[in-house]
């Protein structure tokens, strides 16, 4: 799915519980774990939420973190974090490698294209928003 090219106020009101798509169409996607503007947002799966089941508990389930740290007065520090549970099995050991260096891809996309945008946003950027 591409990214949004500006944004949609109507998307700027996130609370736990929510679910970000990863398609256009559907409903699946990540779920808000925890949200603490604009310092932190944890994604994952659903079943993480207090008082929520598991549907099925040999499913794998993950989290994708992403913490902004303060450096100084000008700047700041991106971290992101993806942590996976999984039963160890000969399919997980194959596939979970794979996923991984998939998601690396995604994920660096989806970094270097924020990047881009922050920085065409800062003070004194010449590059248009």
């Amino acid at each position: 799915m591409a990214s949004a090219e500006r944004i949609v106020p109507e998307l700027q009101e996130l609370a736990v519980g929510d679910i970000l798509p990863i398609k256009a169409k559907g409903s699946e996607g990540f779920t808000v774990l925890v949200l603490d503007p604009p310092r932190a947002l944890v994604l994952g799966d659903p079943s993480l939420l207090p008082g929520r089941a598991r549907p099925d508990p040999h499913a794998p389930r993950a989290t994708w973190a992403f913490a902004v740290e303060p450096l100084g007065a000008a700047a700041t520090r991106l971290r992101v974090r993806v942590r996976a549970e999984y039963e160890r099995s000969l399919a997980s050991s194959l596939l979970v490698p794979l996923v991984g260096a998939l998601h690396d891809v995604m994920q660096r996309k989806q970094l270097r294209t924020l990047q881009k945008r922050v920085e065409a946003q800062a003070p004194g950027s010449s590059a248009p928003s």
